[in-house]
């Protein structure tokens, strides 16, 4: 059941529901038996339909039930049926609850009729009676509250109506409550939501005023006489009679239907707030705190905490002497002592409370007491190390040095401004507790000292990839470097030798190696390599190196990471061992190098494989050259005396393949890097204390989820790619408290 203000919205609404009901039509359910108080709009519905029961022909004095509701649509009325209990009928609190909840009004139009039963339902539910004894009527007053809602409107010809449009009723609860309390729930049936909580009241007044005052402004409340007042017929309740002739439930109060500027609102008094009833009692508490305990968190130096609390300390005895001129406008040795001790006992007390409470009781330390080896001592307020010195020959403070208490902010302060020389000063006045572990621990975040010694991250070392576990052609997976530079001679006297290079090609599966000398780092003489290379060994399909090429699917690896290219670094490194320990300080022509570099891959492509075996029946090792023409470079050919010779690329899965399974190094992962750490960039050319610092920025995780290169950026906004292996994560202020 619903309505809208014309006749046009009536129809639209009508036409969005049936958009609906097209679903309720292919389930075979439709809706049928509309019924409207407009015959246009019932025209409008039927125009389409034949079924006869798709709407209702309602003839003057016909009803419609809906919703429990009796409805007349030519007079738009509603019509409530009420039947009679008979007389002989026994009325119990069974019968009376059953007739009661039979009587449906929505919308409150019935409100101070069935209010007289939830009165008499209450005063049963306090009188215990059970539920087939029979009653006997005994009404009393301020038994409910309740809230109206009328609708005015502005005829044509200037007159104001005033019509009810809802009500709601609430029975008041079992427990007593004042009138003006059932007032005040009376104005919080027209509030629905929360917005802001007054705590000058108490808990029950405040939820209900900030309610109230969260849909209305106290602008808009106004006083209306006790006689004028349509709810006040609900807290007392009336008979269906006098209901159908009560012009103020029905119309409302005959100030309504008049013109705002008529209505005759009397002044209101404001109350003082001291006069408000059920304010909520203020308490006050006392709290004691520690003056320098927040105070230390604040600085970072123990030299400037302790000038600090010096000034604070000097502005106290300032105002201590009645304000009289201080005899010197800067910190005296007294001072800097004085604030010193202040400090020292603030750390003391916050740590070892029941050490001081038990000493200045003559009592010992507790028995599970970190300080009982030490036999403290309480002097001038502050805990010394009572131990065996006593008759040594050093200062005095050294003799019973001042306890520090392990995890505080002050010994970390302290620590942190003697850290060069550490624990051996510090021991000179102080006896820290635990004083290794925070040394260690200071160092360990001091920058500068990570700088001058930094650890760089060792991630887990990368599960090898692909086309190294996979038997190819020799050479189809190709990793480059270069080498160098070595000095050559022309041949010819008087001209000076010239720089040249090493190219060096490593197969992926079998490790084969191929080696050319490159006369300069140009391009052009590196593609020449490159064609000589491929006419020798064959067209490679992916070649792996530190920079990128076109015409071969070439993968490069990041800046400054030669360890992702392991397999061709220790290749060229053994080349390197054949050079230095065969050319020396000689200077060679190019065609001596181009022949040495050859008798040099020959060895590498002779390495074994595989562990040797001490076997006389065992096959040769498996080497790079069974790859390359099937046996080994630098011996001659033998005739196979062997009656099972197994293929090449079988022994390469059994003897090589299970061989690459163990990692070397780097088993362990280390705490990964995450975006915004700080961290320290290695150069190879620079000392250590000459390195940037930067900031990561972004990640770039393996395939296994480690992160192995990072980008960075530098104070200046460069910005770069470097490996996970060359940072050294530099510690941070948050984990400075961390031992």
């Amino acid at each position: 059941m619903t309505g809208c203000d014309t006749e046009a919205e009536c129809c639209r609404l009508q036409q969005e529901v049936s958009m609906i009901l097209n679903l309720l039509n292919s389930a075979k359910l439709p809706l049928r038996k509309w019924c409207s108080n407009s015959q246009a709009v019932l025209q409008y519905i039927n125009k389409e339909e034949q079924d006869p029961l798709f709407t209702l022909n309602i003839n003057d004095d016909d009803t419609v039930k809906s919703l429990g509701l009796c409805w007349k649509p030519i007079a738009d009325e509603f019509h409530f049926q009420i039947t009679h209990v008979p007389e002989n009928c026994k009325l119990t609190k069974r019968t009376m609850l059953s007739q009661l909840n039979r009587i449906f009004d929505p919308l409150g139009f019935l409100a101070p009729v069935l209010v007289k039963g939830k009165i008499f339902l209450k005063q049963l539910w306090q009188l215990k009676i059970d539920w087939d004894t029979s009653l006997q009527e005994d009404l009393k007053k301020n038994e409910a509250y309740g809230a109206c809602i009328y609708v005015r409107s502005l005829g044509h010809y200037g007159i104001w109506h005033s019509q009810l449009l809802c009500s709601k009723t609430r029975v008041t609860p079992l427990k007593g409550i004042t009138i003006p309390r059932l007032e005040l729930n009376g104005a919080h049936l027209l509030v629905q939501l929360v917005v802001k909580t007054s705590d000058a009241w108490k808990t029950y007044v405040s939820n209900r005023v900030t309610q109230i005052l969260e849909v209305s402004s106290p602008s808009q409340w106004r006083h209306v006489r006790t006689n004028q007042i349509p709810a006040d017929i609900i807290s007392r309740g009336i008979s269906a009679q006098e209901l159908s002739t009560s012009t103020i439930w029905w119309r409302g109060p005959c100030w309504l239907s008049q013109s705002p500027d008529c209505w005759n609102s009397p002044p209101m008094q404001p109350i003082l707030m001291d006069e408000l009833p059920e304010q909520r009692p203020l308490y006050l508490s006392l709290l004691a705190t520690i003056p320098l305990k927040d105070f230390v968190s604040s600085y970072s130096s123990w030299p400037r905490l302790v000038r600090a609390v010096g000034w604070i300390l000097k502005f106290i005895e300032y105002i201590g002497s009645r304000r009289e001129k201080p005899t010197a406008n800067y910190l005296t040795i007294h001072n800097l002592r004085a604030a010193q001790r202040a400090l020292h006992q603030t750390a003391q007390e916050e740590t070892f409370g029941k050490e001081i409470a038990a000493l200045i009781q003559c009592k010992n330390v507790p028995y599970h007491s970190k300080l009982r080896s030490l036999n403290p001592l309480l002097i001038y307020k502050l805990l010394v190390v009572g131990g065996r010195l006593e008759y040594a020959m050093i200062p005095e403070e050294q003799r019973t040095p001042i306890i520090l208490p392990a995890y505080h902010r002050i010994t970390r302060l302290i620590f942190t401004e003697h850290h060069r020389t550490l624990l051996a000063d510090i021991r000179r006045q102080y006896w820290p507790v635990r004083g290794r572990l925070t040394a260690r621990s200071v160092v360990k975040r001091c920058v500068d000292c990570i700088r001058a010694k930094p650890k760089f991250q060792h991630p887990l070392m990368v599960t090898l990839p692909k086309e190294r576990v996979t038997s190819t052609r020799p050479f189809t997976n190709t990793g480059v470097d270069f080498a160098g530079p070595l000095i050559i001679r022309s041949g010819i006297r008087g001209i000076p030798g010239k720089k040249a290079w090493i190219a060096i090609f490593v197969c992926f599966s079998n490790k084969a190696a191929h080696i050319e000398a490159v006369e300069d780092l140009t391009s052009n003489a590196f593609i020449a390599s490159l064609r000589r290379f491929c006419s020798r060994r064959g067209k490679p399909d992916k070649i792996w190196s530190d920079n990128a090429a076109e015409g071969i699917n070439w993968h490069f690896n990041p800046p400054s990471t030669p360890h992702f290219g392991g397999i061709w670094e220790s290749c060229l490194k053994s080349a390197k061992d054949h050079l230095s320990r065969i050319v020396k300080d000689a200077h060679l022509t190019l065609s001596e190098l181009q022949t040495l570099l050859c008798q040099i891959e020959a060895c590498i492509n002779y390495r074994p494989l595989s562990p040797l075996s001490s076997s006389p029946d065992d096959l040769e090792p498996l080497t790079p050259a069974h790859f390359l023409i099937g046996g080994p470079i630098t011996l001659p050919p033998e005739p196979d005396l062997t009656s099972q010779q197994l293929s090449g690329i079988r022994r390469w899965t059994l003897e090589y393949l299970p061989q690459l399974q163990i990692r070397g190094k780097w088993t362990t992962a280390t705490k990964p890097l995450a975006i915004g750490d700080v961290v320290i960039v290695k150069e190879d050319n620079m000392p250590p204390c000459k390195w940037k610092m930067a900031r990561i920025t972004c990640l770039h995780p393996g395939r296994d989820g480690h992160i192995r290169v990072v980008t960075t950026r530098t104070a200046n906004g460069t910005e770069m790619k470097r490996p996970a292996l060359k940072l050294c994560q530099l510690p941070v202020e948050e984990e400075s408290e961390d031992f």
